[in-house]
């Protein structure tokens, strides 16, 4: 019976094992995708990176971190709060940043 449902039985215990680390750390949101995280390829941010632009194109926006104008030509987009922290890529959580700053 254990091998015919060995699946099953794997997929309760990661379950289990996910609630009880919740539980146990709830000042962490999203625990069961830092467990598994999400793949890179899933997290589409190429429409994000074109209304950034547009932004750019028509407003001044200063980077956060170094007070300075971020360029439309010299631009990423970065996450406000961490992203293995919060796991989103939602618009509050998105801004434009000076390229440079990253690796």
């Amino acid at each position: 019976m254990i091998k015919d449902n060995t699946v099953s039985i794997l997929g309760w215990i990661q379950y289990e094992k996910v609630r009880w680390l919740q539980n146990n750390n709830p000042e962490v949101p999203d625990l069961v995708y830092k467990l598994a995280p999400m793949d890179e390829k899933m997290r589409k941010l190429g429409k994000v990176r074109l209304l950034g632009k547009g932004i750019l194109e028509l407003y001044e926006v200063k980077d956060v971190f170094i007070e300075e104008s971020v360029q439309p030509r010299n631009y990423d987009i970065d996450h406000f709060i961490s992203w293995s922290f919060v796991m989103n890529d939602e618009l509050w959580n998105l801004m434009q940043m000076d390229s440079s700053l990253f690796p």
